[in-house]
């Protein structure tokens, strides 16, 4: 933007200077020459055609520096939505880690199941049939929220990060699918969609 405003400029002055050039020329007088009536001739002259350019140009200007000024006020709104979704993110991870400290029975906890992925005991399945679910109701949020990012602020950079933390996230509780219900699969199969954007039709599952 500023190196059009700097041209308005440098075309106004070339053509307030051309005026005049054209003026003298056509004259056909030397400086020693020039009579009191001609430079109110010129005066005449250069009035009737600077005048309006000049007006042109301020209206030009007063268009450019609205421009710029709707241009910053976009970068701001695109700054502040892009802080929104990150914030969002970052408390729903806040929200999955506080999930995974909670006890399922004694001293273990959802994190040590997910990052085990070994056998249950039988007094361990009916607490992991109820936080499981809910936790992969957190995650999905999570992968929709990474799908937004995507589509809002950028699919590049630290969209990559989220979407790479969701699908280790994933991975970890899909082999604990059986715990979900009859909708788990589903529900596992839209948060990946989200995660590599690759669901491609309207949703049949939710992450209940």
């Amino acid at each position: 933007m500023r190196w059009i405003a700097g041209a308005f400029v440098t075309v106004a002055l070339a053509m307030v200077s051309a005026s005049g050039v054209i003026f003298f020329c056509k004259l056909g007088k030397s400086y020693s020459e020039i009579a009191v009536n001609d430079m109110a001739n010129f005066g005449t002259y250069f009035g009737g055609v600077a005048g309006p350019l000049l007006a042109f140009l301020t209206v030009a200007g007063l268009a450019l520096t609205m421009m710029m000024q709707n241009r910053q006020l976009e970068q701001v709104a695109e700054a502040n939505l892009k802080d929104q979704h990150i914030r969002m993110l970052i408390e729903i991870g806040h929200d999955i880690a506080a999930m995974e400290v909670q006890h399922i029975d004694g001293n273990i906890t959802l994190g040590n199941v997910l990052n085990e992925g070994g056998q249950l005991g039988r007094g361990n399945v009916g607490a992991l049939r109820k936080l499981l679910p809910r936790y992969v109701k957190v995650l999905g949020l999570y992968a929709k929220s990474v799908a937004l990012y995507r589509v809002n602020i950028s699919p590049d950079f630290d969209c990559k990060a989220f979407e790479q933390r969701g699908l280790r996230l994933l991975d970890r509780v899909e082999p604990h699918a059986e715990y979900l219900g009859q909708m788990g699969g589903p529900a596992l199969a839209t948060i990946r969609g989200h995660l590599e954007n690759t669901l491609r039709t309207s949703e049949s599952a939710d992450t209940n």
